[in-house]
């Protein structure tokens, strides 16, 4: 079994519908899946635990490097084997 780490910012369209039906079918067959980012709104679409992570649409440097401390931290807490990351 795999520790699997999505991580996604849009929480609407196809890279939302791609991460959430990913997730059901990577967790239906047998392995551990969360979703990272700012998506604590939608986590019964998305049928897997998440892990809410701020980050800004609009490039800003000083909250890019804020949502990149953020998501460092979530991966040293999840402990991943993968990290695929969308959008």
């Amino acid at each position: 079994m795999a520790r699997v780490l999505m991580v996604l910012r849009p929480d609407e369209g196809g890279a939302f519908r791609h991460v959430a039906d990913l997730s059901r079918g990577v967790a239906a067959a047998g392995h551990e899946v969360a979703v990272c980012g700012p998506l604590a709104h939608r986590a019964d679409d998305l049928g897997v635990p998440v892990i809410p992570l701020d980050m800004a649409r609009a490039i800003s440097p000083r909250h890019d490097a804020a949502s990149a401390a953020g998501l460092v931290r979530v991966v040293r807490r999840y402990r991943p084997d993968l990290i695929h990351a969308h959008g």
